[in-house]
């Protein structure tokens, strides 16, 4: 039972540093520097940005599409290749040709309890080059085999698209639900709630606050890691901080500010850093030494095989925040995702659902 108890507490442990990662830092614009990020409201509590273009450069991305292409994929891999063919005849988008990056900006009502909220309040931004008579004739054919109802509002010389009676699937169980989309620019689309799509609009046109202007987000934004494959970062809401007060393992989140990280892969190796910003010594240390020992815990459980990723798990902290990297290659990746089905948990073992 004990032995049953330590492995999936191992594993969860590897889970959430594969879950929350980032690169090491390198040479690069500031996250700031974003040009999608001057479109985000300043009260978002999260956003995640990816590189499309850096992805489109990575083996791993290189590997899936050439194999999609040449029709090795199963017949499930090959329908979206298919679908995405499709997509590229009808509106002339190639993914590695014309998309530069996204961004999803999270509202409060989305981090506070992802596992409870149905509504997504998030917003979607897409850089890229764009037809946009052919991309609204291919939703709008794609609304009307469905029997989908929407409606045009024009706000400052930018028409939003409502839909009516239907969302727009965004994560596992959540949908946007009466979303829209407009078409910012010549470079921009965004999707999420019509209000929302208004601040994106005014803030395109030099009006309203920006994230830019956020406070809390500023130690992120200063961050030269937008070169990375992907980014993310999060305020921590009071809930979180609230929750390991107690349990098996206590820990003080009381000061914990900002949740950032970033991935990258280079030379078949996944690469990344995550950050805890929090102003506390104390309670920085403390779980630091709780880190440590569920990391020394899980080179004992997992074993020699994965002991050279355990030993590229690197963890830090300071006066001002808690850093952990690491590095592991595709082939420990997939030893470790493969140990997780034959045990037949996944996140749960982060949260102790069944």
């Amino acid at each position: 039972m004990k032995k049953k108890f330590f492995l999936l507490l191992t594993i969860g442990f590897t889970c959430f540093l594969l879950f929350f990662p980032g690169c090491r830092k390198k040479p690069g614009t500031a996250i700031k520097d974003i040009a999608l990020l001057k479109m985000v409201p300043d009260d978002a509590a999260g956003i995640f940005y990816v590189n499309v273009k850096r992805l489109t450069e990575v083996e791993f991305f290189e590997e899936k599409i050439s194999g999609l292409k040449k029709n090795e994929a199963e017949q499930s891999k090959k329908k979206i290749l298919d679908c995405y063919l499709d997509f590229l005849e009808n509106t002339g988008v190639d993914i590695e040709r014309d998309v530069h990056g996204i961004t999803i900006a999270f509202f409060s009502a989305f981090v506070s309890d992802l596992s409870s909220e149905k509504d997504a309040d998030a917003i979607i931004l897409f850089e890229l080059d764009y037809d946009r008579d052919k991309i609204l004739a291919v939703v709008k054919d794609k609304l009307q085999e469905n029997e989908k109802a929407y409606a045009e509002e024009t706000y400052k010389d930018c028409i939003i698209f409502k839909l009516t009676d239907s969302g727009i699937p965004f994560f596992t169980n959540m949908t946007i639900e009466n979303a829209a989309f407009s078409f910012i620019n010549n470079k921009t689309i965004a999707v999420g709630k019509p209000g929302k799509m208004k601040r994106v609009i005014d803030l395109s046109q030099g009006t309203g606050k920006s994230i830019l202007l956020c406070e809390q987000m500023e130690s992120y934004l200063n961050t030269p890691c937008s070169a990375a494959m992907a980014s993310f970062a999060f305020i921590v809401p009071e809930e979180l901080k609230k929750k390991y007060e107690n349990g098996l393992f206590q820990f003080d989140l009381s000061k914990a500010e900002i949740v950032s990280g970033n991935i990258d892969q280079r030379s078949k190796v996944w690469e990344g850093e995550f950050k805890l910003i929090s102003k506390n010594a104390q309670g920085n240390a403390q779980l630091i030494s709780v880190l440590v020992f569920v990391k020394t815990l899980a080179g004992a459980t997992l074993g020699a095989e994965f002991s050279e990723m355990i030993d590229n798990i690197h963890l830090s902290s300071s006066a001002e925040d808690i850093t952990l990297t690491f590095a592991a290659n595709e082939n420990e990746l997939t030893k470790l995702y493969k140990k997780i089905n034959d045990a037949q948990i996944g996140l749960s073992a982060l949260t102790g659902e069944k």
